[in-house]
């Protein structure tokens, strides 16, 4: 009996150990979880053992890297409305849901390469972004060591995607900018004298400068006159002489001046009293929207009038038409991706309901339009690939063609660049308005 209780007991006391290391290790990985969460690896840690959404789990994740705070923020979060309206109208791939992993790149070349990297390490199919060309070309030597594609939505350097056959845009490079608005300034405003202004340093814009200057020099205006010249006919065997009037077409070459500002404006006064004793009145800026807001302000201020600012695409946006109303002598024209006036296809009429049923009858961001294509062209590259392998999904995309999307038809050169139009829009009415397009040859 005595026997028989000390093995009872022996047998509890077993269970007892078991029990408390049982609730050890629940203790210890309490801890670990606390400790890890709010960081990207608890998150991968999570997404692997405690969630459905590991290896096997039944989506598919496509990456979003935009800025959600700093600076470029609001560029960020118009990008992000595009891919949500996007994800809320087109959810499923390949059977399987798409879940969008987001990562903020605070505006940050440095935060971008952590950012990047913790994407990365979700396994997504396709990495959509992110904002701006120095973050871009920042998260681009990733995508390209990982395989993974990735379609930067607005960035327009050639770097991006040169060199690197996992990248692709949504955009026209900036270097079709140049030739764009070049071709507007003389062809559709009749201007022979030009300048472009850009600020000192700043070598982002080189190409942009130098291709509307080197397409200017290879532009003219024509002036046409009306003559009165004699014509001498011979009427029965007799000479006779009468007076006409003809029309005599003259060309004007293109005349282009550069111009640099100093980064702290200094000199800014001086700059636009040498364009208002040059007689120009059609300046292409090629700077940020900042730099352009102030300039515009110093020509109003110093009351140079019946000037028109040529902006690259990233001055389209709501910040340009509060700009524009608060200038009476000043016209700004500006690049634009698409044109919403003439886009007949379905998926911009798609958009077009899903964003005014969210967001009203207001403007379009035109980062809002290409970030819709953006994710479609990643849905359309994974049902094509049959797969979420990056190098399938890649191959799929650099196959693009004639694909009508909401912002136009997007096909996807050698370099990863859309053929597309550029389109130049002013302000008209308080919206912008298409006035000329320039194809690109």
């Amino acid at each position: 009996m005595t026997s028989h209780r000390f093995l009872e007991s022996k047998a509890i006391f077993g269970e007892i150990m078991k029990i408390k290391k049982l609730l050890m290790v629940i203790l210890i990985t309490v801890c670990m979880v606390a400790g890890l969460s709010g960081c990207a690896t608890y998150d991968n840690f999570k997404d692997t053992f405690f969630t459905d959404k590991g290896a096997g789990a039944d989506t598919i994740k496509i990456g979003v890297l935009e800025p959600t705070t700093g600076e470029n923020s609001s560029y960020g979060k118009a990008e992000i409305r595009g891919i949500e309206i996007a994800h809320k109208l087109h959810g499923k791939v390949l059977g399987k849901k798409v879940e969008l992993v987001y990562e903020d790149t605070q505006s940050s070349i440095y935060t971008t390469q952590s950012a990047i990297q913790n994407i990365l390490e979700k396994k997504p199919a396709v990495v959509l972004g992110t904002y701006g060309d120095a973050c871009s070309l920042a998260a681009g030597e990733y995508l390209r060591d990982a395989k993974v594609p990735g379609i930067t939505i607005s960035a327009t350097n050639p770097l991006v995607t040169e060199n690197n056959e996992y990248y692709f845009r949504t955009s026209f490079s900036e270097a079709i900018q140049g030739y764009a608005t070049a071709e507007y300034a003389v062809k559709s405003l009749n201007q022979n004298k030009v300048a472009v202004v850009s600020v000192e340093g700043d070598d982002t814009v080189s190409d942009m400068v130098n291709n509307f200057t080197r397409k200017c020099k290879g532009l003219y205006t024509v002036t046409k006159t009306k003559k009165v010249v004699k014509v001498t006919k011979k009427v029965k065997k007799k000479k006779v002489t009468t007076k006409q009037t003809i029309t005599v077409a003259e060309k004007h070459p293109v005349t282009c001046q550069e111009i640099q500002i100093k980064q702290d404006g200094s000199d800014l006064d001086a700059c636009i009293e040498q364009i208002r004793k040059s007689g120009v009145r059609t300046i292409f800026m090629a700077t940020s929207f900042d730099s352009g807001k102030t300039f515009a302000g110093e020509l109003d201020r110093l009351k140079v009038n019946g000037v028109t600012l040529i902006g690259p695409k990233e001055w389209h946006n709501n910040k340009l038409l509060s700009l524009q109303s608060g200038l009476k002598g000043i016209k700004i024209a500006v690049a634009s991706d698409f044109n919403g006036e003439t886009a007949e296809t379905k998926n911009y009429k798609e958009f077009t309901e899903a964003y005014q049923k969210k967001y009203g009858n207001k403007n379009q961001d035109q980062g809002t339009v290409m970030a819709y294509d953006a994710y479609m062209l990643a849905i359309e590259a994974i049902e094509k690939a049959g797969s979420t392998d990056g190098a399938k999904v890649r191959d799929a995309l650099a196959k693009t063609r004639d694909y009508s999307g909401a912002s136009g038809v997007i096909t996807f050169n050698k370099l990863g660049v859309p053929s597309k139009p550029v389109n130049i829009d002013v302000i008209k009415d308080g919206a912008f308005k298409t006035v000329y397009v320039y194809k690109v040859k």
